[in-house]
């Protein structure tokens, strides 16, 4: 989805791609703390379900999801508070920096989400139930996040063309409701077990 938010940004220039590049970029390797957390998730989870200590996976669930959305929560304040510096890591362009901006905002918000919603991915694939999970993916990041950006981003449709701030809202808006419905199938196949 990010590598197509790119090229629908492209037709717009240089610097709504070198911007959107900057906070996928830095997204990409904050989301290694909580995605490492969350491969640690699976193999737990499965450990013990095979062990049958359903009740212990629920605990491991909980504890990991609180202690990797408290991390997304300090790496989204630091991300705001340091977004000048971050910024002027990959570039001392002053017009690329206006346009990276609000993005590397919208990316700090965007942690939060991130990490609710692979911490429950995990401990779904850990429960080895993964059919549903793509289906959810597919819905929440394909069929409403990115056309809400599209619409938002590159249309006046409901509101004056946002571009990357758009589609960026809508790759929010879609990892949010993937993560809620991760959550939710998550809770319900803990309360099936």
């Amino acid at each position: 989805m990010f590598a197509a938010v790119a090229i629908l940004l492209s037709p717009l220039g240089h610097l709504q791609v070198a911007a959107h590049q900057i906070a996928i970029n830095f997204s990409s390797v904050v989301f290694m703390l909580p995605l490492s957390i969350a491969m640690a998730v699976a193999i737990r989870v499965s450990y013990l379900m095979g062990q049958g200590k359903g009740q212990d996976t629920i605990i491991t669930i909980r504890a990991a999801r609180w202690f990797t959305v408290l991390c997304a929560c300090v790496t989204a304040s630091l991300t705001v508070y340091f977004a000048h510096y971050i910024i002027s890591v990959y570039t001392e362009d002053d017009a690329v920096t206006k346009y990276a901006l609000p993005i590397l905002f919208l990316a700090a918000l965007f942690q939060i989400s991130d990490a609710v919603q692979v911490i429950s991915a995990n401990a779904l694939r850990g429960y080895k139930d993964t059919t549903w999970m793509l289906g959810m993916c597919i819905i929440s990041y394909w069929l409403l996040g990115l056309p809400l950006g599209v619409i938002l981003g590159l249309t006046d449709y409901w509101v004056p063309a946002m571009e990357a701030q758009g589609l960026w809202i809508g790759i929010i808006i879609g990892l949010s409701v993937a993560a809620l419905l991760l959550h939710f199938r998550m809770k319900y196949f803990q309360r099936s077990l």
